[in-house]
């Protein structure tokens, strides 16, 4: 301590400065040095060990990469990754050109020539190969999602190679390159699609254009199984759909509406895609030489109306025709293979499911009664003991202006109309209970008969019998016994 003299407070104590000791610098030095050292390697380990980061989307927007005339595209072929395969020329009159030997559905051929002679890119990923050259797995671009070759004027040959889908993007962008330049690029969805049609997309598949108006019988088999509908009306009659009958394997009178219905699947059948000609190879490996069942469509001949492509209705008359489907094996769980013509084609079974897979019960009518109250001309019943009453609906010819007049008579006796129709409406309404045992007959010749005549002359038969003391058994037309219902049920 050095003391000092001086001030008003006499001698201060001044403490001594130390000498600062520097013996454990080196170590410390040392230590900062090793760790800078470990992290400059780490640093350089994970630059060596990962590729660079590609510039990804660096230069968004789209860009046309090629652009020629549609006319300059003489030959397209397409590989797909799962195996398919196909190759299209251009003939000497000037469409493209399957090499199985058909010309290229038009629809299919506009889709390729576009796609073929505009292309383009909606991002550039890079434009350096060496930048994506060990990365080609990522884009799935190793063993390409589908690979094109697009010739031009029979000289000039292009080659596209399509990958995955940008795993880092919200957009259905797929990368791509081609032997025009290194680059990387993303396309859209469209453009992807355009060059994924697959070679049963190839050909044209023909319009079976069922007009459900105009079927007039329906044959379906399955196996050894067959059922069939047949229409007992002219196609022109205002309710045609309320006279259909199943006629095998029994006859019975089908359900308008469950008809309505039907025909409305028939006019939904539409054919996917083809898969190829009838040869031997062919049938056996799409089940066709053991087939699962047919379908016959017979039309009548009339008018029927067809959309054209400019969304305008034509009326067309039409000759009668038949429309024969075989349907064969499955593809996957949605697709059935169907012969027609001499050509096996593709059809969704989300169509043909609901023919193929029809049943009679479903289309067989609950009601007993199916001439509407204002077209009935007369009603006869009459029982096996010779009874018979019949009511006989006359109609008075108004003057101009008037109404027509109706009244009934039954036996020489005279009741107004209304009153009658109002008792056949509750004929109408009439259901059966429930199903007779399979193959059901009478015991007795004891039975009742109700006979409808029209005012076009048809007449409807309904026949009852006991079935026991509570139910009676019921045939429409002479056809089987399939249903009972309550004793009294149809009593006018």
């Amino acid at each position: 301590m050095i003391r000092s003299e001086g001030g008003e407070h006499g001698v201060q104590d001044i403490p001594r400065k130390r000498k600062r000791s520097f013996r454990h610098l080196p170590m410390i030095l040392i230590l900062v040095s090793a760790a800078a050292l470990v992290v400059l390697l780490y640093a350089l380990s994970r630059v060596q060990s990962q590729p660079q980061t590609l510039p990804e989307a660096r230069k968004s927007g789209t860009r046309m990469l090629l652009s020629v005339a549609q006319e300059d595209v003489t030959r397209i072929r397409t590989e797909l990754r799962d195996g398919d395969s196909w190759t299209v020329t251009r003939g000497e009159d000037g469409h493209l050109w399957d090499e199985r030997g058909f010309v290229v559905d038009p629809t299919m051929e506009q889709i390729l020539l576009r796609a073929a002679s505009q292309i383009e890119c909606v991002e550039t990923v890079s434009e350096q190969t060496e930048q994506y050259a060990s990365r080609l797995a990522e884009f799935g671009l190793v063993v390409p999602d589908i690979t094109v070759q697009i010739t031009y004027g029979g000289t000039r040959e292009v080659e596209l190679h399509i990958g995955d889908r940008f795993a880092s993007s919200d957009m259905a962008y797929y990368y791509m390159t081609w032997t025009e330049d290194p680059g990387l690029y993303g396309i859209d969805y469209g453009t992807r699609q355009d060059f994924a049609i697959s070679s049963a997309m190839l050909h044209s598949v023909p319009e079976l254009g069922i007009q459900g108006s105009r079927v007039c019988r329906i044959e379906l088999t399955r196996g050894e199984e067959s059922l069939v509908w047949a229409l007992d009306a002219d196609i022109q009659d205002t309710n045609a759909s309320d006279y259909w009958n199943l006629t095998s394997p029994f006859e019975y009178p089908a359900d308008g509406t469950a008809m309505q219905h039907f025909l409305s699947a028939l006019e939904a059948l539409t054919f996917g895609a083809y898969e190829g000609p009838a040869t031997e190879d062919t049938l056996a490996a799409c089940g066709l030489d053991t087939p699962r069942g047919s379908l016959t469509v017979s039309l009548a001949a009339g008018m029927g109306t067809s959309v054209q492509a400019d969304g305008s209705v034509q009326t067309t008359e039409f000759p009668a025709q038949t429309c024969t489907l075989v349907i064969g094996g499955t593809r996957g769980n949605f697709v059935d293979y169907v012969l027609y013509e001499h050509e096996i084609y593709r059809m969704s079974d989300l169509t043909l499911g609901p023919v193929f897979r029809k049943t009679a019960e479903e289309t067989l009518s609950r009601y007993l009664v199916r001439t509407p109250a204002d077209e009935v001309e007369s009603l006869t019943i009459r029982d096996s003991h010779g009874r018979e009453e019949t009511y006989t609906i006359h109609s008075t010819i108004p003057d101009q202006g008037q109404e027509t007049e109706k009244q009934v008579e039954c036996q020489g006796s005279v009741m107004s109309y209304e009153a009658w129709a109002a008792r056949y409406s509750r004929l109408e309404q009439v259901t059966v209970s429930g199903r007779l045992p399979e193959g059901w007959v009478p015991e007795t010749g004891e039975k009742t008969e109700i006979l409808i005549r029209d005012n076009t002359g048809r007449t409807g038969t309904i026949e009852l019998c006991p079935m026991d003391a509570t139910y009676d058994a019921v045939s429409i037309d002479g056809g089987a016994w399939v249903f009972y219902l309550p004793h009294g049920a149809l009593e006018l």
